[in-house]
């Protein structure tokens, strides 16, 4: 799995961002959201005063976000590398 860059992570955080708007999904801040990974998956994870309130799951190709529903997995267990 490639090494992400702090802007290769911002830019997968926006692009989930910007999905989660376009669904209608309300208002979110950059503020606390993160890319995290579990067992080899990378996860976007986007936040709203500190509860999780959506997950993108990341390609292998690091470019292509899939929104799923939220996993305790992900939550609990992933290695937090807060954006």
């Amino acid at each position: 799995m490639n090494h992400l860059t702090e802007t290769d992570k911002s830019e997968l955080i926006l692009a989930a961002m910007m999905d989660w708007f376009r669904t209608g999904s309300g208002a979110l801040s950059m503020d606390g959201s993160s890319v995290e990974e579990l067992s080899g998956i990378r996860y976007v994870l986007l936040r709203l005063e500190g509860e999780v309130s959506g997950v993108y799951r990341v390609g292998p190709d690091d470019l292509i976000l899939r929104r799923v529903e939220l996993l305790p997995e992900v939550h609990s267990e992933s290695k937090h590398t807060k954006h």
